[in-house]
């Protein structure tokens, strides 16, 4: 949608801010999102080690995930303004921010009608800025006066509040007035969280009795309770294990390989190296995605199976062997590292560049 000078200088002038804000420790360390050397297993982290020292201290965490309705199209243009100038932007980059978001309209045109309507919020479809103009926007929702007992995790649009207490009905009351907090933040700056979209997740210990509904608003309207949350595609069970998350990652790709099952027959279709390409640029990404966060899920031989259920389908179209053969056998006919191998390995390329291990 723009032309190629445009697109030089609005990133040359979101990367100057964002050195700005970055070098001056300006955003909050709870976004993660369009951040170098964050990504969205480091905010799934996060929020695993909230609830898991919660669950030590032997107390439940109540976990609200807000939708924002509209989402990047929500921000308000003079509210981005008015952060840029708490974050000290320097002054020339503030008054091109200021003339970026100026005199701009959207236009609809028909074959003898034209209709063009000023625009005062949202970032611009196609901006190379439109990310770190969204991160100022939910800078000081992250910021906010929360109780001591509430921590809040966002990557891009999608934000988690995370309530712990001892009993659950503490969490609850903490949570509707926290909620109260974000739903006057978001009336002030022209923004909608979408009621029907959230939910409420209840994190307690197996062993715990302590399982009441949870009676939490917003917007005057009670948010489902759910016994499993998605968050950047990992599944949250509310006994805290990542069993449900297994199920759905074994499921997905059970499904893309009986689809390629149709063209990957023992002696005609897609050969061997063709179907490695593919499991190695497209399944075995799925089966290790977020593994520093659900790995111990594996340590169970019941999950365990299912993965390797699901690798040994796909060697077997990729070795064109017979459907008796065994998984081991079909690794190395395959020449393909088993799934548990593949997942150590994500984990400790994680732990490696969080923790400066050589």
């Amino acid at each position: 949608m723009f032309n190629v000078a445009g697109k030089v200088l609005d990133r040359l002038m979101i990367h100057r801010i964002m050195h700005r804000v970055h070098t001056s420790a300006g955003l909050n360390s709870d976004h993660c999102g369009f951040i170098p050397h964050r990504g969205t297993v480091d905010a799934a982290m996060a929020v695993r080690g909230i609830i898991e020292e919660n669950l030590k201290q032997t107390n439940c965490t109540a976990v609200a995930s807000l939708d924002v309705r509209g989402a990047f199209d929500g921000a308000w243009w003079p509210f981005i303004l008015h952060n840029l100038k708490e974050l000290k932007c320097p002054r020339n980059l503030f008054n091109l921010s200021r003339s970026y978001f100026s005199d701009r309209t959207a236009s609809l045109r028909g074959n003898t009608l034209k209709i063009e309507k000023p625009v005062t919020m949202g970032c611009p479809h196609g901006s190379c800025s439109g990310p770190g103009f969204w991160n100022t926007f939910y800078n000081s929702l992250l910021n906010m006066d929360f109780s001591h007992r509430t921590r809040v995790n966002a990557f891009a649009d999608d934000l988690l509040v995370l309530i712990r207490g001892k009993p659950s009905l503490y969490a609850e009351n903490y949570a509707k007035q926290d909620l109260k907090k974000i739903e006057n933040w978001a009336r002030e700056n022209k923004m909608h969280f979408n009621e029907n979209k959230s939910n409420v997740l209840l994190v307690i210990k197996k062993t715990s009795g302590d399982n009441r509904t949870l009676n939490i608003y917003l917007n005057n309207k009670r948010l489902e309770q759910v016994a499993e949350l998605k968050y950047l595609g990992i599944y949250f069970y509310s006994r805290f294990s990542f069993d449900r998350h297994v199920d759905y990652i074994t499921g997905k790709c059970t499904t893309i390989i009986n689809m390629l099952a149709k063209s990957a027959k023992l002696k005609w279709g897609l050969g061997h190296r063709a179907l490695k390409v593919i499991y190695s640029g497209a399944i075995e990404p799925v089966l290790t995605y977020g593994a520093p966060v659900w790995e111990k899920a594996l340590t169970k031989q019941n999950n365990l199976r299912k993965y390797q259920r699901v690798q040994r389908m796909m060697n077997i179209k990729i070795a064109k062997a017979f459907r008796t053969l065994s998984y081991e056998a079909s690794c190395l006919l395959a020449a393909v590292r088993p799934v548990r191998l593949a997942v150590e390995e994500k984990v400790r390329n994680y732990k490696a560049t969080h923790n400066n291990i050589e």
